[in-house]
């Protein structure tokens, strides 16, 4: 097996670096009314909603949701605030 690559850099050439994937099939979801009542059905395209979980993304959203939910008080002392 030979890989395919630029001869300037080493990397794989643009076409080269991601594999194909086969298209994913829709999925069917349920839609409820807050009464409990099955509304109806929708179906979500594959290419969104059907790929893998990528578990560093979300611990990186929910880091960011986190820090952005702080006060930010904390404070450094300036030249003027110093014992001298």
């Amino acid at each position: 097996m030979t890989d395919k690559h630029d001869g300037t850099t080493g990397r794989k050439a643009a076409g080269e670096r991601r594999r194909q994937r086969p298209p994913l099939a829709p999925a069917r979801v349920t839609v409820w009314s807050s009464d409990n009542q099955q509304v109806r059905e929708v179906s979500l395209s594959g290419e969104v909603f059907a790929v893998p979980v990528n578990q560093h993304l979300i611990y990186e959203a929910v880091k960011q949701h986190r820090a952005g939910a702080r006060r930010g008080t904390h404070m450094t002392k300036s030249r003027g605030l110093t014992a001298s």
